[in-house]
């Protein structure tokens, strides 16, 4: 046999990028409840996210705002909530200190390049809520992890809750009797999805539809939703103690409404000296379609862990482009 031949290679090599390193995002802390508000902005260039540091804020996709909220940073009582309730005690919070402001045992709040991070201790049970809004779809993530340090299993009661507009924030404000008149709602049960509708008030008007449901990393149980905000608030209450949450009261599961919110209840067996995860996810699109369709695409767990690491890896390539660090922006 003769000796093997080298041939020289036709093609050239292409041009060699340098490696460059792992950009930490390195976290600043912020602090809730304060007389000047701290914010920061989440976004993919489509759906975006106003949050402050108590938690308020709201959520905007391309031009119209999917949730209400006001510039009052004495009230500072317009955003997204997930309140918890311990359901043999009745003691209720919330994942940040808005809105129930109760005050924890210890509470820090983190601003990332890529996610807002509220962390608290009540009792024996920690709370980790993380927000994160997906880099190639409209999708919001909060995901809330619990842990149990007590010697006895919890019973607790988790319940989302947000003012649904589906218009500019200056429209609901002139008129949110009439921009209310437009908002349908209806609960999808495969999947327990709210899902609300904004009809088009004239032809050029584009439709815009939201989706709202929770996934989890262990077995819970949805125990009911609501769309009517007089019912979840009650005659004479606010936000920070409304009458849906309070004592053995349960939601109403109505979609019949004139003054629409998004809220959807869990109820989580927390085993002593245990941690379990739930993600409250909202999405939206431009029809009911995809709205659905986005909604069974991020009904895995698989699929939250990949979103925030989707998250990170596209902010560090960002900055590395803008040659920003986390201190700069």
């Amino acid at each position: 046999r003769g000796a093997a031949r080298l041939h020289r290679l036709d093609h050239r090599l292409g041009v060699v990028h340098q490696v460059r390193a792992a950009l930490p995002l390195a976290s600043w802390e912020v602090t809730p409840g304060v007389a000047s508000p701290q914010v920061h902005f989440l976004s993919n260039g489509d759906y975006s996210l106003l949050i402050n540091s108590s938690g308020g804020g709201f959520a905007r996709w391309h031009q119209l705002d999917l949730t209400r909220w006001r510039a009052d940073p004495t009230l500072d009582d317009h955003g997204m909530w997930i309140y918890i309730k311990d359901r043999a005690t009745n003691r209720l919070w919330s994942a940040g200190l808005q809105p129930v402001a109760a005050q924890p045992a210890s509470q820090t709040v983190r601003f990332y390049p890529h996610t807002v991070e509220f962390i608290r201790k009540d009792g024996d049970i920690a709370t980790r809520m993380e927000i994160v809004i997906a880099p190639e779809v409209d999708v919001e993530i909060r995901r809330v992890t619990l842990t149990n340090h007590g010697e006895a299993e919890c019973d607790l009661e988790l319940t989302s809750y947000a003012e649904v507009i589906l218009s500019p924030q200056s429209a609901d404000h002139r008129h949110p009797a009439y921009n209310k008149l437009f908002i349908e709602s209806e609960f999808i049960a495969d999947g327990n999805i709210l899902l609300f509708r904004r009809r088009p008030r004239s032809a050029d008007e584009k439709p815009v539809y939201l989706a709202h449901f929770i996934i989890g990393d262990d077995d819970f149980e949805i125990a009911g939703y609501e769309t009517d905000r007089d019912r979840f608030i009650g005659r004479g209450n606010t936000q920070r103690a409304p009458a849906a949450l309070q004592d053995e009261a349960q939601l109403s599961n109505s979609t019949a409404t004139l003054d629409p919110i998004l809220a959807l209840q869990a109820r989580i067996l927390l085993p002593e000296y245990e941690s379990h995860q739930l993600a409250f996810i909202t999405l939206a699109a431009p029809s009911r379609r995809e709205a659905l369709d986005l909604a069974r695409r991020f009904s895995h767990w698989y699929r939250i862990r990949k979103t925030f690491d989707e998250a990170r890896a596209k902010t560090e390539e960002e900055l590395n482009q803008l040659e920003f660090s986390s201190s700069q922006l």
